[in-house]
């Protein structure tokens, strides 16, 4: 993942965390965070906070929420210190979330007045996101276009700013008056699933652009097995199925099919270890 926020593996590096607001100090789901060390008082969190001042973003004492992804292992530490956010008097607004994207290093997504820091990716995930998006962008159709992790979506009926690991956008993106770098029409969204964003990927974050009523796809790629679940419009519904080593999917608006694989090939043998970390074969 672009711009990550100091941390390197999406998989099973935890991300920073930011000092616990006063204002939530006393709930028992941040004492809980707390006493599972998922709360980090760390410089992190000040140069966050340093970045929000200088772009006159805080109207008062209180510092922007800002969560960080979810650490492996610690999903209900991460869900406790997010409700407790999400409590806050004080929430960000999304012109706050926006002066922040535009002056961090590190990219974030906007849930409702928390500002979320997002993590880097394995050097798997990293691989099977680049490898996927050529395969999209070698089926391209006009006038689709594959898009990069970079493009921010808005999802109006949720209050929420979203990334995804790779998009395809047909016709001219659709932007929302207040946010003239993010998108509402998406026709095929993907996201590369890790132990720490699974349940996120598959559950609100599939909900909020499914909630977009230009998707027509929605594409979870594995990178820890050779597999591939696609989730699809059909009507007022969505049919989900899942492909393993072996299959081929299409996908609306692709001029071919893609082979499971195609996506892996290189990066993960049949039984779902890693061809990356072996050393050449030398000659």
């Amino acid at each position: 993942m672009s711009r990550a926020c100091g941390v390197t593996d999406r998989s099973s590096a935890p991300a920073m965390m930011p000092a616990t607001p006063p204002s939530a100090a006393t709930s028992p789901a941040v004492r809980a965070c707390t006493a599972c060390s998922c709360v980090q008082p760390v410089a992190r969190a000040s140069q966050i906070q340093q970045r929000a001042s200088m772009a006159r973003i805080a109207s008062h004492e209180s510092t922007v929420p800002t969560v960080p992804t979810r650490p492996p292992r610690m999903r209900a530490c991460y869900h406790g210190h997010l409700e407790a956010f999400l409590r806050l008097p004080r929430r960000a607004t999304y012109a706050d979330y926006v002066a922040v994207e535009q002056t961090s290093e590190c990219r974030h997504e906007f849930l409702d007045g928390v500002i979320v820091a997002m993590a880097g990716g394995s050097d798997e995930y990293n691989a099977i996101a680049g490898r996927f998006a050529r395969l999209l962008g070698a089926r391209e159709t006009d006038p689709c276009r594959y898009y990069t992790p970079d493009q921010r979506f808005w999802i109006a009926s949720r209050k929420h700013g979203r990334y995804a690991d790779g998009s395809i956008i047909c016709g001219p993106p659709e932007h929302p008056p207040h946010d003239d770098q993010a998108t509402i029409n998406p026709t095929i969204v993907v996201e590369v699933l890790s132990p720490s964003s699974e349940d996120d990927d598959d559950g609100a974050k599939r909900s909020d652009f499914q909630s977009l009523a230009a998707l027509e796809a929605y594409v979870l790629l594995a990178q820890d097995r050779r597999f591939v679940k696609v989730y699809r419009r059909a009507g007022s519904e969505w049919r989900s199925a899942t492909y393993r080593d072996g299959d081929s999917f299409e996908l609306p608006t692709l001029s071919a099919p893609i082979r499971v694989s195609e996506v892996y090939d290189r990066i993960l043998d049949v039984d779902g270890r890693s061809l990356i970390r072996q050393p050449a074969a030398t000659h």
